[in-house]
């Protein structure tokens, strides 16, 4: 999945630039690259995670069995 210049957006959204600012961050330009990396990240999260949202429960209880315990009766101990 190729990641094109539709991903990152042109003007990103005031609460990005917000929170950059907040951290500190003074310089216009950083604090506009970082909140539209922030975006685009977030809308790609959002994506995966539709995507996933389907098999989610299925590929948790496959991972939970995954990890068995030395007591059976234990509940399950993530890694």
């Amino acid at each position: 999945m190729e990641v094109g210049a539709e991903a990152m957006p042109t003007d990103p959204n005031e609460e990005y630039l917000q929170f950059f600012r907040s951290l500190g961050i003074m310089d216009n330009s950083k604090v506009a690259f970082l909140a539209r990396m922030l975006q685009a990240f977030y809308n790609m999260a959002i994506k995966l995670d539709e995507h996933l949202a389907p098999t989610g429960a299925v590929l948790h209880a496959a991972v939970s069995r995954m990890c068995q315990d030395d007591i059976p009766m234990d509940a399950p101990q993530h890694r």
